[in-house]
């Protein structure tokens, strides 16, 4: 190897040593281009075909196996024996007693049995009671069941005249022929008047 000042350099040298210059590193060889050759293509046989018959299975008679009895085995249950559990202690929850309600007074006070004998004595008499009744029944200050007893009363008073009414028109239409249905009930033993009301 030289340089270019023409002095004589070992191999692999970078510098030279007489003028100091700088060696260019030698080319590496370039491997030779590789030369592509065609794999030679395999050639097409076409397969023959060949009939094969099916080979039909060989039919073997199952045996039939009873099958064996197997007894149950019998298993005891094991016994547990119950968990005791104490019972818990409740402490009763203490109630206090409601107040019992005063009675009423006034105008809504009850009226006793000895109270409820003497108002039907009253109304029992013919024209006190009606006049007691309706000074009683139109009292607003008073006693409200002594009111209701008095209205109550009224209204069978009213009642008992009503039917009194029907029982005097009733008797007066069929008078006659219920003297006479007697009369000949009786055969002419009884003799009653057959005119009772005058015409």
């Amino acid at each position: 190897m030289t340089c270019t000042c023409g002095a004589t350099l070992p191999e692999g040298a970078k510098f030279c040593g007489a003028c100091g210059a700088t060696l260019a590193a030698p080319a590496p060889a370039q491997p030779p281009a590789p030369v592509y050759q065609e794999p030679p293509r395999p050639m097409y046989q076409e397969p023959e075909p060949v009939c094969q018959e099916p080979v039909q299975p060989a039919w073997q008679e199952s045996a039939w196996q009873q099958p064996a009895y197997q007894e149950p085995v019998y298993q005891q249950p094991a016994y547990q024996q119950p968990a005791y559990q104490q019972p818990m202690y409740q402490q009763p929850v203490y109630q206090q007693p409601a107040a019992e309600e005063p009675p009423p007074v006034g105008r809504y006070a009850p009226i006793s049995a000895l109270g409820y004998l003497g108002y039907y004595i009253v109304f029992a008499i013919p024209v006190i009671g009606l006049i007691m009744s309706i000074v009683w029944a139109k009292d607003r200050e008073g006693s409200i069941n002594r009111q209701n007893l008095a209205k109550l009363m009224l209204v069978f008073m009213l009642l008992g005249v009503a039917v009194a009414l029907i029982a005097a028109i009733f008797t007066a239409i069929y008078w006659s022929t219920a003297v006479s249905f007697f009369q000949q009930a009786a055969g002419g033993l009884v003799d009653l008047p057959v005119e009772f009301f005058p015409s």
